[in-house]
C-alpha cells in the first residue's frame, strides 16, 4: 500500500514530507557511505546536495568541508524544493560546521530554488592572501581573490532563476568577494547572520549584504526581501573595481541596481547593526521599494566618503527610526542622484559632518551607546538607560516588532531608535539574548 500511495504522490507531483530523507554529512564520514546515520555520513555536503529532493534535510556535524579543486565551490545547488517541502542544510544539533574555501564560493546557486541555509561557519581565504598578490588581477579573476561565502547568481539563467531562500545564523567572514551576494534572484530571507571581514581583494566591488539587480519571480505585493537582524561589519574593498579602476563599495548591507530589471519586490531592511565597513553603512543605488528602518551603523566610510544610511539615485524608499554614528570628519550622509519619494524620518544622527539629508523629526544627540567597539563581540551597543534615542521612534507599520535580540517593541507606542529596544536591563554585548 505505502509503494501505490509513493507513485500516486509522484504522479501527482507531491512529495509528502512523510517520504522524506535525512542525509548526514561529518568530517570523519565517506562519500562511499548511504549517509542516512550519523554513523554512515557523508564526507562531502556536495554528495548529500546531490541526492536532495524535496523535503530532505541535510545535517551536517563538525568538521571542515573545502572545495574540491582550486577554482571550484565547495557546495553547487542545483536541485530545488517545492514550496510545501523546502531542502534544508544545517548544522547538526550542538554542532559547529566550518566551511573553508579558496574557490568561487562557499555555497552557489544559479537555479535552485525553496532552499533553507542554516548554522555554518564559512571562512573565505583572506587570511592566505595579500593586497600585493591581490593587486596583480589585471584582466581576469583569481577565485581566490573574490570568492563569495553564500552567492545565488541567476544571470543567463531565463526563467530558471534562484528564489526562495532563507540564509539564518550563519557565521560568514574573509571573503576574498562578497559575504552574502545575490544577483538577479527573488524571495530572500537574510536574517541573524554575522557577516565581517570580507571583500579585500575583490576585483568585482563586493560588500558584506549584496542584493543586486534582483528580478521578479512574480508581482505579489509586499515584501519579497527580509534582511533583518544582521550583524555587519569591517568589509571593505582594497582593490580597485574594475570597471572604473577605482575602490568601491565595501558596503555593509546594499540594495543595488534594481531599477535596470524594473524590479517590483519590496525590501525590509530592519535591525541591522552594521559598523566600521569601508563603504556605508547600509545604502540603495538605484533601486526602488526599500523601507530601511531600526538599524544602528556606526563608524562606517573608512575607506570611502559614503555615509552611514542613505538612498542614491532611488525611488520609493524609506529611512525611518534609524541611529547612526559617524566618525569625526566622515560623511553622515548624501544626496546623490535623481532620488524621489524618499522619506526620512525620526533618525538619529551623532558625529562627523552635517548631515546632508535630515528629514522628519530628526534628533541630533548622543545616542548614549553602553560600549561601541570596532569589535562588536567585545563592545555593546545597546542603549544607557538616559539614552534619548528610547521612545523617540516614528509609529510606521514597517516597525519590527522585536529587536535584534527579539525584545518586544511596545506595540501601538513609539519604540527606541536604532537595532535595539531598551528592555529594563543593561546590555550584555551584542549576542545578549541570541539563540
Amino acid at each position: 500500500m505505502r509503494f501505490h500511495l509513493l507513485a500516486l504522490a509522484l504522479f501527482l507531483g507531491y512529495m509528502p514530507l512523510a517520504f522524506a530523507t535525512t542525509y548526514y554529512v561529518s568530517g570523519t564520514g565517506s562519500d562511499a557511505s548511504d549517509g542516512l546515520s550519523d554513523h554512515t555520513a557523508f564526507r562531502t555536503i556536495q554528495k548529500a546536495a546531490d541526492l536532495t529532493n524535496p523535503g530532505d534535510t541535510v545535517l551536517v556535524m563538525d568538521g571542515t568541508y573545502t572545495n574540491a579543486w582550486w577554482s571550484g565551490d565547495v557546495v553547487d545547488l542545483k536541485r530545488s524544493g517545492t514550496p510545501e517541502a523546502w531542502i534544508t542544510f544545517k548544522n547538526a544539533p550542538g554542532q559547529h560546521p566550518v566551511i573553508s574555501f579558496n574557490g568561487w564560493s562557499g555555497f552557489k546557486s544559479q537555479t535552485a530554488s525553496y532552499i533553507e541555509i542554516s548554522g555554518f561557519t564559512i571562512i573565505g581565504n583572506n587570511d592566505h592572501l595579500t593586497l600585493e598578490e591581490a593587486l596583480k588581477q589585471k584582466d581576469w579573476a583569481d577565485p581566490k581573490c573574490n570568492g563569495n561565502g553564500i552567492a545565488l547568481d541567476g544571470r543567463d539563467q531565463g526563467a530558471h532563476l534562484p528564489h526562495h531562500y532563507r540564509i539564518l545564523h550563519n557565521t560568514i567572514s574573509k571573503c576574498g568577494g562578497g559575504g552574502i551576494d545575490a544577483c538577479e534572484a527573488d524571495y530572500l530571507n537574510i536574517e541573524g547572520n554575522r557577516v565581517f571581514d570580507n571583500a579585500w581583494y575583490t576585483r568585482f566591488g563586493n560588500s558584506g549584504i549584496s542584493v543586486c539587480v534582483m528580478r521578479d519571480f512574480d508581482t505579489v505585493p509586499g515584501y519579497h526581501i527580509l534582511i533583518r537582524n544582521n550583524i555587519v561589519y569591517n568589509n571593505r574593498t582594497l582593490v580597485p573595481w574594475y570597471q572604473k579602476q577605482a575602490l568601491s563599495d565595501g558596503n555593509g548591507i546594499i540594495i543595488d541596481s534594481n531599477n535596470e530589471t524594473k524590479y517590483s519586490g519590496h525590501t525590509l531592511v530592519a535591525n541591522n547593526l552594521c559598523l566600521h565597513n569601508g563603504g556605508s553603512g547600509i545604502h540603495t543605488f538605484k533601486s526602488a521599494h526599500v523601507d530601511i528602518v531600526n538599524n544602528t551603523t556606526w563608524h562606517n566610510s573608512q575607506k570611502l566618503d559614503y555615509g552611514e544610511i542613505y538612498a542614491n539615485a532611488s525611488s520609493d524608499i524609506n529611512i525611518i527610526n534609524n541611529l547612526c554614528v559617524a566618525e569625526d570628519g566622515k560623511p553622515m550622509n548624501s544626496n546623490y542622484g535623481d532620488n524621489r519619494n524618499v522619506v526620512y524620518d525620526s533618525n538619529l544622527f551623532f558625529g562627523g559632518q552635517k548631515p546632508v539629508v535630515i528629514g522628519s523629526h530628526p534628533l541630533i544627540a548622543d545616542p548614549l551607546l553602553i560600549h561601541p567597539e570596532i569589535d562588536p563581540t567585545a563592545g555593546d551597543f545597546h542603549l544607557q538607560p538616559e539614552s534619548p534615542a528610547r521612545g523617540a521612534g516614528a509609529k510606521a507599520p514597517f516597525v519590527p516588532d522585536t529587536d535584534l535580540d527579539g525584545i518586544p517593541r511596545p506595540p501601538g507606542q513609539k519604540c527606541d531608535l536604532g537595532a535595539y529596544q531598551y528592555d529594563g536591563e543593561k546590555g550584555t554585548g551584542i549576542f545578549k539574548n541570541s539563540k
